[in-house]
């Protein structure tokens, strides 16, 4: 009899154990990947006009390129169809002979493999409802024998997975489940429903099975579909499991000693949310799991958060991912369905050279009867389009999806250097100008170089200047309008000796309109306060004057502080900063009045400081900004909201773009391809757009990029 590690019954007791563990804290966006439009990698395996072809599984035979293919013509219900590809997927045969009680077949098909305790080979096809019926393979799917009786039982989608119990040869648990109306002949579903997940054990490689035995059942969550996967190291065994009631969230069942015992169901981040899991792990070790994206209390499709709704759904992450409930590394939408949610039982095989198929069934073009696609799809290929993807911004614990956010296209405008970062941009003298630093690595070095590029139209980019002081390093190159019309880069300079930092300071060069840049100018911070560790990191002009921030290190202690200057070259001290932690990296800027609005990096949390003052900017209200801050840019839009450009601090890391309220409150609202080394946006409105530059190393090495983000993004 298979032990519950807590009670069945009664159901209320059952099911306030599954919802008492809640998810950890995961990441509060995950990439979101749509490869729906891509048609050039999807191969129809069956389609036949007007007639429904649904429910596909496949299974992959030993020779890693053979797959078989089985299929109902109509919805569950209906005549096996049986195909074969030769060729990973690439093409598919016509369809093959099968035996005459295929045509009987009234649920949804399985397949399987098996090996007995003296090694022999066996394919397995289960077919649901009462009773479960099923018809062997002993010639790797080249003859079939009929669809016979295993019991006197049935069940919905039998069998949903399959289990091999590892150290006992020819052993294998099948999970299904069932309402109450086909477990038995005449049943009847209760009032309310109860749904039950079975397991039913074989010990002769799946010729012979045991009379089930119930794992959960519930009035209040509906568990079924059930989708296996083995931990990497075998010990454990996970069941995520589609909740038919709509109530909540996907579950997942645990078990550590080969399904003899499970833990009481616990619900599953939305990302992993919906029907039929079907997983297999890429070489590099992490899962695939493919399914019909559904998510609870969804009238319609339209109305989901979910871009993906009622589509074929993949989520990619770890095993402990599922483990610890996270919400893994990304999703992606792989095609788009067109008729409500009436898609996706997927068939997933790993071909020995790493490479995904996945092959299910939908209403791939509007209006017409639904058919079969199978897609190939390798890990690399994911992970680089992850750079580029929009992302889902997820609710508390990720049980939730807030929003999606957008990703716009960028284009790279500059790669000359080894190492190519830290940007800035303006309109000036009728071209853009973006500054940045090249180098041979992020930090440290003593080789970093100022360079501006110039361009007309922000489609061709050539250099305006190259600005180097010999044995300091050049960082953070920003760049400003002058009240006197010409404009102003500061520049960093640190002075290495080895690792470590000797002396900081700052730099200015200045070009007229019309002309280049002129040399650097060391500048000077008041003596009465200045050390040999300042770092001025921007500067913003107003009324004449020009106002920005130095930080500075000493140590342990960290401190940040208000500076004027009249002509970008002499500062004095205007206030400092009571912001404790370690607060750095500052951008300063003026509002359509006078007052002045100030966002601060700070090392020492997962929180940054948004301070605005009125003049004279000696008395600053401080408040928390929600999110870690990376290089920011801060800029009034004609609206009057806050544009806030920074690194993200997800998973993976990104550059995004959001409002910034007067509480500090920070929403995303769009992404630039991005990932790795990022971030250090500049920003300036043209138009109805945001013009963005930034750098980013998600195509192998850091490079400079462009994007434009419309205006109506951040309304």
């Amino acid at each position: 009899m298979v032990r519950v590690m807590r009670t069945l019954t009664p159901y209320a007791l059952a099911l306030s154990a599954a919802l008492a563990s809640g998810p950890s804290s995961g990441a509060d966006e995950i990439p979101f990947i749509d490869i729906a439009g891509e048609t050039d990698r999807q191969v129809v395996v069956d389609r036949e006009p007007g007639q429904y072809l649904g429910h596909p599984t496949t299974c992959l035979l030993d020779d890693g390129e053979t797959v078989l293919c089985v299929y109902p013509k109509g919805h569950g219900r209906g005549a096996v169809i049986y195909k074969r590809s030769a060729d990973g997927g690439r093409t598919w045969s016509e369809r093959l002979p099968t035996p005459a009680s295929w045509a009987s077949s009234k649920e949804t098909p399985t397949l399987f493999r098996t090996t007995d305790a003296a090694g022999k080979k066996r394919i397995l096809m289960f077919s649901g409802l009462h009773p479960v019926r099923m018809a062997v393979s002993e010639d790797e799917g080249a003859t079939w024998g009929e669809l016979e009786p295993i019991g006197d039982f049935g069940g919905i989608v039998a069998m949903g997975t399959m289990i091999e119990v590892k150290g006992e040869p020819g052993h294998y648990r099948a999970l299904f489940h069932d309402d109450g109306r086909f477990f038995r002949a005449g049943g009847k579903r209760a009032t309310p429903p109860v749904m039950t997940l079975y397991q039913t054990l074989s010990t002769d490689g799946g010729l012979t099975w045991g009379e089930p035995e119930a794992i959960f059942a519930s009035a209040e969550i509906h568990l079924c579909e059930p989708g296996a996967v083995r931990s990497p190291d075998g010990g454990q065994i996970a069941v995520l499991l589609r909740e038919n009631a709509r109530r909540k969230n996907s579950f997942v069942i645990f078990s550590d000693d080969e399904g003899r015992s499970w833990s009481a169901p616990r619900e599953l981040p939305i990302t992993l949310t919906g029907d039929r899991h079907t997983a297999g792990y890429f070489p590099d070790g992490r899962l695939f799991i493919s399914f019909r994206c559904r998510t609870p209390g969804v009238a319609k499709p339209a109305d989901s958060a979910l871009p993906g709704e009622g589509d074929w759904a993949a989520w990619v992450g770890t095993y402990q991912d599922i483990a610890d409930n996270q919400p893994g590394q990304y999703c992606l939408r792989i095609a788009d369905n067109t008729k409500s949610w009436d898609t996706t039982y997927p068939g997933v095989e790993v071909l020995p050279d790493g490479t995904v198929l996945t092959t299910t069934y939908g209403h791939w073009d509007e209006g017409e009867a639904p058919y079969i696609l199978s897609v190939r799809l390798r890990a690399d290929e994911l992970d680089a389009r992850a750079a580029r993807a929009g992302a889902l911004v997820l609710g508390e614990g990720g049980m939730e999806v807030e929003r999606h956010v957008p990703v716009a296209p960028a284009r790279k405008i500059w790669d000359a250097a080894p190492h190519n970062a830290f940007t800035d941009l303006v309109r000036w003298d009728g071209k853009w100008l973006c500054s940045f630093r090249e180098g041979s690595g992020h930090v440290p070095g003593s080789d970093g170089e100022a360079r501006v590029i110039a361009s007309a139209d922000g489609e061709r980019w050539d250099s305006f200047v190259l600005l180097e002081e010999e044995g300091i390093d050049l960082r953070d190159p920003k760049l400003s309008v002058a009240p006197d019309g010409r404009l102003m880069l500061l520049v960093h300079g640190a002075d290495y000796r080895g690792k470590d930092v000797v002396r900081r300071g700052g730099f200015v060069a200045f070009a007229e309109p019309g002309g280049g840049f002129g040399g650097l100018q060391e500048i000077e911070l008041d003596p009465a306060v200045a050390t040999d560790f300042d770092w001025l990191w921007r500067v913003t002009w107003h009324g004449g004057t020009g106002y920005g921030v130095v930080y500075r290190k000493a140590g342990e202690s960290w401190s940040t502080a208000l500076f004027s200057t009249e002509d970008g070259l002499r500062y004095q001290l205007v206030a400092p900063f009571e912001i404790a932690g370690r607060p750095n990296e500052a951008t300063v800027r003026f509002d359509h009045g006078d007052g002045m609005h100030v966002v601060v990096r700070n090392e020492a949390s997962a929180t940054a400081q948004y301070g605005v003052a009125a003049p004279p900017y000696t008395d600053f209200a401080w408040r928390p900004i929600n999110t870690r801050l990376g290089g920011p840019d801060l800029l009034q839009l004609p609206d009057g909201s806050w544009l806030l450009g920074t690194r993200r601090y997800s998973k993976p890391t990104r550059t995004g773009f959001g409002l910034l309220d007067g509480h500090g409150g920070f929403e995303i609202r769009a992404l630039v391809p991005s990932a790795g080394d990022t971030s250090y946006p500049g920003m300036v409105v043209e138009g109805d757009s945001v013009w963005v530059s930034y750098y980013s190393s998600h195509e192998g090495k850091t490079a400079i990029y462009l994007a434009v983000l419309p205006l109506a993004w951040f309304r």
